[in-house]
C-alpha cells in the first residue's frame, strides 16, 4: 500500500496543469449531432482522453481506457475527445475501428481544448493527455503524452489512479 501511494505522490510530480481543479464544463460534440456533458458523469471516476485520431499511441490509449470500462463497469467512466482537424469525420470511424465502449467525441475549438486541459496556446502538449478526475468531478491528475515516466508503464499507472479513486 505504501509503495502504490509512494508511486502516485511520484507520478503526481511528473504530472501537467494545476491540482486539484474542477472540471471543466465544456461540451464535447459527438457525432450525430449530440453533446457529450462531463458533468453528467459527476459520481464516477472518471477518465478523459485527449487523442488526435491518427496517433498510434493514442489508439494503444484508447483501447486501454475500453479494457478499463469493462473492468471496472459502473463506478467507472471514460470518454475520448479528438481534437484534430478530421475528428468530426473520423470520431464515428475511431470508436467503431478500434472498438472503443464508452463515449468518442470531438472538439475543433482550440479554446475548448485549451480550457478542458488548463494548457496556453504557448504549452504545445502532446497527445495522448489523461484527465483523471474523481467522483466530485475533480481533476487530480493530468499527464501528456510526452511523460515517459508515466507511459513507461502506462497500463499500470492508469489502474493504479484510477483504482485508487475508486476506493475513496
Amino acid at each position: 500500500m505504501l509503495r502504490r501511494i509512494l508511486a502516485l505522490l511520484c507520478l503526481a510530480v511528473a504530472s501537467y496543469g494545476a491540482f486539484p481543479r474542477p472540471l471543466a464544463d465544456v461540451p464535447i460534440s459527438a457525432p450525430g449531432g449530440k453533446t457529450i456533458r462531463l458533468s453528467q458523469y459527476k459520481g464516477k471516476v472518471m477518465v478523459v482522453l485527449i487523442v488526435l485520431t491518427t496517433c498510434e499511441h493514442c489508439v494503444k490509449s484508447a483501447q486501454l481506457l475500453a479494457r478499463l470500462q469493462k473492468d471496472y463497469g459502473k463506478d467507472f467512466q471514460a470518454v475520448a475527445v479528438a481534437v484534430d482537424s478530421k475528428a468530426p469525420e473520423l470520431a464515428v470511424t475511431f470508436r467503431e475501428l478500434h472498438r472503443l465502449n464508452y463515449p468518442v467525441g470531438y472538439l475543433t475549438d482550440d479554446n475548448s481544448v485549451m480550457k478542458l486541459a488548463d494548457f496556453k496556446r504557448e504549452d504545445r502538449p502532446l497527445s495522448p493527455m489523461y484527465l483523471f478526475v474523481d467522483k466530485k468531478g475533480t481533476v487530480r491528475l493530468q499527464y501528456i503524452g510526452s511523460d515517459d515516466n508515466f507511459f513507461k508503464n502506462e497500463e499500470k499507472n492508469v489502474r493504479g489512479v484510477v483504482e485508487a479513486y475508486l476506493k475513496e
